[in-house]
């Protein structure tokens, strides 16, 4: 099995592999040390476009691929890991489930501002009871049973999506 980079995705590794060099490597102890959530840093990968890399460039995304995320999470982790995190969570994870499930109007809400670093998402699966429908929102497809709700944190405020 051959696993050297084509040679677009050797070119798209050193092209992150710049900018988290020029742009985030200055203040990475610093990242990883505070408590707050990294706004700032957020919206400069979000403007690099290392967010949403392998989303439908209908969706907001680049239209890239999942080998393309991974490229640029560990191009921008051997600069500043937290950094690398905002790019994971920008790719992965609650992100990729709400472009998959959630509705129009949704997405039409809330996908340009994650898309762009302005706001996070989480998901949480109730382990006992029901999410309460004052305080949680879901989202459900139906060819799945299972029922996730979706939370957005806005610059410390949390939203459930609706």
């Amino acid at each position: 099995m051959d696993f050297r980079l084509s040679a677009e995705e050797s070119a798209f590794a050193e092209s992150v592999r710049r900018f988290a060099r020029e742009e985030l490597a200055a203040g990475a102890l610093q990242r990883a040390h505070d408590a707050k959530y990294p706004w700032e840093t957020a919206q400069k990968i979000a403007r690099q476009g290392l967010m949403g890399i392998a989303f439908p460039e209908s969706e907001g995304g680049a239209g890239g691929t999942l080998m393309d995320s991974v490229i640029a999470i560990e191009e921008v982790a051997l600069a500043c890991p937290r950094s690398a995190d905002i790019v994971q969570a920008g790719n992965f994870g609650p992100i990729r489930t709400f472009v998959e499930y959630a509705s129009a109007s949704q997405k039409a809400r809330f996908l340009d501002d994650l898309l762009a670093g302005r706001s996070l998402i989480s998901l949480e699966r109730p382990l006992r009871r029901p999410p309460s429908p004052v305080r949680n929102a879901s989202i459900t497809s139906e060819s799945s049973t299972v029922r996730s709700s979706i939370a957005h944190l806005s610059n410390n405020t949390s939203t459930r999506i609706r």
